[in-house]
């Protein structure tokens, strides 16, 4: 039964790792995406046909951005739990 709670307990954690590990992972990517679209606005002029398009898609990623960095702060504050959960359950053991 023990040994069940710590696989569980450190299963929780290393999923909430991976969660971590796929948001750092996206948060790059679209840190690249921004640059290329800030980058192609200072180029491109008002008028030209996917100006309005590069603006709106640079637009969304600045939120999904925002978006990714506030759950990243929840799952940080997860894994701290998390992981204490674990180390305490471990040190309960004996």
């Amino acid at each position: 039964a023990k040994l069940n709670e710590a696989m569980k307990l450190k299963g929780a954690w290393e999923k909430t790792r991976g969660e971590i590990g796929d948001a750092d992972r996206r948060i790059k990517v679209l840190e690249n995406e921004v640059k290329r679209h800030q980058e192609s606005i200072k180029v491109l002029p008002k008028e030209a046909p996917n100006y309005q398009k590069t603006l709106t898609r640079l637009e969304e990623h600045e939120k999904e951005l925002d978006t990714i960095n506030a759950n990243l702060k929840k799952l940080h504050e997860r894994d701290s739990n998390e992981r204490k959960a674990y180390e305490q359950f471990l040190e309960n053991l004996s």
